[in-house]
């Protein structure tokens, strides 16, 4: 459904009155703005309509309004053939609850996608991953290492990682690992084996 412009217009010209421009109508998601005359009545001056939505690049009159009366007939009128007209405190009160309650639901959205991005990129037992906080000191394990994930537990340092060079010490936990795929461990080996050379 397309979204709702929600403010209220004087109509001052109805003859800006576009009836023909089913492109315009289809763009704005109003398609029933431009039924035939007629199916309807005119739109007249001095009604108050709501303004549903816009087409900035509009016609000869400017902007084009997709504009709904209070008895439900859609119309597109020209810029020049409204006056819109001011909010009053009580639906500046509501359009803002709108925008919070809109804000709400994509903040909610936006956090629950999150939510699902970081549990993709848990490291698994059986992953790659690179030590990114010891959470404790360790001879075996040193930031930066290429590690593979052994087990997760609960408590402070989750992950019994081994490295993949060198033997596998019973405090070899640590803090949090940053999952590699396959060809990022690849890499980070290669550069680590070629240090060794330099």
């Amino acid at each position: 459904m397309a979204k709702i412009d929600g403010r209220k217009a004087r109509i001052t010209n109805w003859r800006n009155w576009y009836d023909c421009f089913g492109e315009c109508a289809q763009k704005l998601g109003y398609p029933d703005a431009v039924k035939s005359r007629r199916t309807r009545r005119d739109p007249v001056n001095d009604e108050i309509v709501t303004l549903l939505a816009c087409d900035e690049v509009g016609g000869l009159s400017g902007a084009i309004w997709a504009v709904e009366a209070t008895d439900g007939e859609r119309y597109l009128i020209g810029q020049r053939g409204l006056e819109i007209l001011p909010l009053t405190t009580e639906q500046l009160i509501e359009a803002k609850r709108k925008s919070i309650a809109t804000l709400s639901e994509e903040l909610a959205t936006l956090e629950a996608q999150l939510a699902e991005e970081k549990r993709a990129n848990q490291p698994k037992v059986g992953d790659y991953a690179r030590v990114t906080d010891i959470g404790h000191r360790s001879a075996d394990v040193s930031l930066g290492v290429v590690v593979r994930v052994d087990s997760i537990v609960n408590g402070s340092r989750p992950y019994k990682v081994s490295k993949l060079f060198g033997s596998i010490d019973e405090w070899d936990y640590v803090a949090n690992v940053e999952r590699l795929t396959p060809d990022e461990a690849r890499a980070a080996l290669i550069a680590e084996v070629d240090s060794l050379f330099r």
